[in-house]
């Protein structure tokens, strides 16, 4: 297991895999910063194997796994780089549902499951789910929308402050109005998506985590980072069963919301799937403020369609369906207001908070695989959707399902 997790990471490092989203032009490290980068994913990986298989022993209910994963666990939240949620540093729950959200507020052992008597809860089943495209396929069916609201080293949320309560509320705020969009633009097109993300209405979809000694926002962290995300996900998070079961969910996203102000100079970003993913969770960025304004919902409906497949259309860059500078400048003149291409109003510039004013048209509908592929693709050259290979069918609920009528057999 170990070895298999340290090649799929550094295959990833070596590759320099590219996250998609608002600002995205591939990370260049130098021979010496893939050299450290080496060292601290063979440190972290270690640390993580020995963490994860201790949680299977305990899982199996071995009188001395008890000890090893307490050790284990003890030794993650000791290195470097812990992650740790915020309400229970000790790892002894699965996380939260803010409490300060809503009357009826859950807290995540409630939907769960207790994990009192664990040191640590266990989501060994979800990465080995045959999901085969991550965690969002295409749009088509119910839509999970987990909220994160997390903090690194360097960005914080303090929900004693009612600064941070108001831009949670603002948040929650332009989810809605992206999501309402999505809902209303995705119908045009005969696609039934239904977005479930309104935690002050279910509070089991908001967790709040902090990640102690870790750099999850500067712009070269994001190798690292996308381990840590992944690894809270899948130890602190309800799992793809669950949510498949509670909510009949095709799809789920993640979304990781930062407290950074407005003189952060980085846009919000996707990592979407690809293939050989150590794990199937597809996750967002968002960036609280940056370059001066707060994130408009456009950009946030625009990473969510990045989880699906969506390319940039405003940037060419490796890793992004051979989209040509061209191409690039054929939108412009085509695409002007494709929400791919452009998250502000195409009259003034500016972002607009109150709607989405941005459109979807047939280029981003075939990528993210809800429709034919428009004349364009072919004579601009663009790579085939991921879609012309998948079976769109083969979401959530369908691999949940396959998964338990194959251990039925057994």
């Amino acid at each position: 297991m170990k070895k298999k997790l340290l090649l799929l990471f550094l295959l990833i490092s070596a590759l320099l895999l590219t996250v998609t989203g608002c600002s995205s032009d591939g990370l260049k490290l130098t021979r010496e910063e893939r050299a450290a980068l080496k060292q601290e994913a063979e440190t972290y990986l270690d640390d993580l194997t020995r963490f994860k298989e201790s949680q299977m022993a305990h899982a199996a209910g071995t009188s001395e796994a008890g000890s090893e994963s307490d050790s284990a666990a003890a030794d993650i939240d000791s290195a470097d780089g812990e992650y740790a949620d915020s309400t229970d540093p000790t790892g002894a729950a699965n996380g939260t549902g803010a409490s300060d959200t809503a009357e009826d507020s859950n807290s995540a052992s409630d939907v769960t499951g207790d994990a009192s008597a664990d040191a640590s809860p266990h989501h060994a089943s979800a990465p080995s789910l045959d999901l085969r495209f991550g965690s969002a396929l295409t749009p088509e069916g119910t839509n999970v929308v987990i909220s994160i609201f997390a903090s690194d080293e360097t960005y914080r949320w303090d929900f004693e402050n009612e600064t941070d309560v108001a831009t949670r509320a603002q948040t929650l705020e332009a989810l809605s109005v992206a999501c309402e969009w999505l809902e209303e633009t995705l119908a045009t097109y005969d696609c039934e998506a239904t977005y479930v993300y309104d935690w002050s209405e279910d509070s089991s979809l908001l967790y709040e985590a902090t990640f102690e000694d870790v750099d999850l926002t500067s712009a070269d962290a994001y190798v690292t980072a996308n381990n840590y995300i992944w690894v809270y996900i899948d130890n602190r998070v309800e799992t793809l069963e669950s949510l498949a079961e509670r909510y009949e969910a095709d799809n789920v996203i993640y979304i990781l919301y930062y407290n950074t102000p407005a003189s952060f100079e980085q846009s919000s970003n996707t990592r979407n799937y690809y293939e050989g993913m150590s794990f199937p969770y597809e996750f967002v960025n968002i960036y609280a403020q940056a370059y001066g304004i707060y994130e408009c919902p456009a950009a946030y409906a625009h990473e969510i369609l990045h989880t699906y497949g969506a390319p940039d259309l405003y940037a060419a860059y490796e890793d992004n369906y051979d989209i040509s500078e061209e191409y690039v400048a054929y939108c412009a003149q085509v695409h002007a207001n494709e929400i791919m291409y452009n998250v502000y109003d195409v009259d003034t510039g500016e972002p607009r908070y109150d709607k989405v004013s941005n459109i979807m048209e047939d280029v981003t509908a075939y990528y993210i695989g809800i429709a034919e592929a428009p004349e364009e693709v072919e004579a601009w050259g663009l790579a085939e959707s991921q879609h012309e290979e998948a079976d769109t069918s083969w979401n959530i609920k369908v691999a949940v399902k396959t998964a338990d009528d194959a251990a039925d057999g057994d």
